[in-house]
């Protein structure tokens, strides 16, 4: 990312937004998704949940 000109600062929200969007295609491809991620901000953590609820994954 770095050599992308993206910010160091700005790598952390890059990189989860880069996981969100692989999980969320391999949801609507049907595969299975795990994330182990731990992240004190409920902003963040509310998109894995959006993510359950909408593909209906436990």
């Amino acid at each position: 990312m770095w050599r992308s000109d993206i910010p160091k600062y700005m790598t952390g929200i890059a990189a989860y937004e880069v996981a969100a969007a692989v999980a969320e295609e391999n949801l609507k491809l049907g595969l299975t998704v795990i994330v182990d991620a731990v992240n004190p901000v409920e902003v963040a953590r509310a998109t894995w949940v959006d993510y359950r609820s909408v593909k209906r994954a436990s």
